[in-house]
């Protein structure tokens, strides 16, 4: 009609990019596919997306392929995004960077009389807990966490945490 704007939409690019989709399993056996199609992604130099929302089982060596494959995608600038990655892939990477981390045990043996102590200090490079608050929150039902601290409460004849929760020295007499 004369006189009337036209209501014709102009249709958008949409942004390319690389969909990589990651199967229910990422384990060594995998590990030569994957490689190859994180390789196929680097080579169209565009924005990649790993979609990891059915991944079921990942170990070390698809962990170690999509880390190099991070460091050549930020060489080449380009970005990559997950799209829902799984729990259990989020659980195996945050158990991978305990690798990168510490844990020092210092055992010590003293006489005492009618025995002997045996002191047991351990620190880590975790973020620790608050170490108090879950002591308190023990009798408080069955909860998911803290068996570990009521039993070592049993065990020893002291029990201290320090630092931000990731510093524990327990003591046994006997």
């Amino acid at each position: 009609m004369p006189g009337t704007k036209s209501s014709k939409r102009i249709p958008r690019k949409k942004a390319a990019q690389t969909l990589v989709r990651c199967g229910e399993s990422l384990d060594i056996s995998c590990a030569r596919e994957l490689h190859q199609e994180l390789s196929k992604a680097l080579g169209k130099a565009l924005p990649v997306m790993i979609d990891a929302g059915r991944v079921e089982r990942v170990d070390t060596a698809a962990l170690q392929l999509f880390a190099a494959f991070w460091l050549q995608a930020r060489l080449r600038k380009l970005p990559v995004q997950w799209s829902n990655p799984s729990e259990a892939l989020c659980r195996s990477a945050r158990l991978q960077s305990l690798a990168a981390g510490h844990l020092r045990v210092r055992l010590e043996q003293r006489p005492i009389p009618g025995g002997r102590a045996i002191k047991i200090c351990a620190e880590d490079s975790g973020t620790g807990f608050n170490a108090q608050e879950v002591v308190s929150a023990l009798g408080s039902g069955n909860k998911l966490y803290g068996r570990g601290i009521a039993l070592a409460r049993r065990l020893t004849t002291r029990l201290e945490y320090a630092g931000c929760g990731n510093k524990v020295e327990a003591e046994y007499h006997g």
